[in-house]
């Protein structure tokens, strides 16, 4: 499909060249080109006879055909202005997050009517964490500990 509508002169992938939008689609890729197992002992366990393997080298040569569906102005590109060129018709799909699923609602766009949101290619019935998180120390003092509140609660003068 990507090579038809890349033919068509068209752009099949909205992407935004972001360092961790491109890790994010990478992960994604080796995962569906090479497998949940491939995936786990290569990225997870760092096996390094995986890391090193013609399977590493073939999920490198689909990570770069599928960046060869996106635009030559992505770098740097926010990940909402990528999901709003396939809101607007300017990109056929955008592999992204479920956050980007707010931009679509807040746009009033009606699913499987205006957009579809599916697995990544090669994922289906895989899951998939990207979590932000924080994480504290223990064993602070009481003003750290009090830092920590602010950090995460506000302190109120806001």
């Amino acid at each position: 499909m990507g090579d038809k509508v890349k033919a068509d002169g068209k752009i099949m992938l909205a992407s935004g060249g972001q360092p961790w939008q491109d890790l994010l689609l990478w992960e994604l890729v080796v995962l569906g080109a090479e497998g949940k197992d491939f995936y786990k002992k290569a990225l997870v366990e760092q096996n390094r006879d995986d890391v090193g393997s013609d399977k590493m080298v073939a999920a490198f040569d689909t990570f770069r055909k599928v960046l060869s569906y996106a635009d030559k102005d992505r770098a740097n590109r926010d990940w909402n202005l990528a999901t709003a060129m396939v809101m607007k018709g300017d990109a056929a799909m955008q592999i992204m997050g479920d956050w980007a699923l707010g931009e679509f609602v807040a746009s009033d766009k009606v699913a499987d009517k205006d957009y579809v949101c599916a697995d990544s290619p090669g994922t289906t019935g895989v899951v998939s964490w990207n979590a932000d998180i924080w994480g504290f120390f223990t064993g602070l003092s009481d003003s750290q500990v009090a830092a920590q509140m602010i950090l995460t609660e506000g302190d109120g003068r806001s």
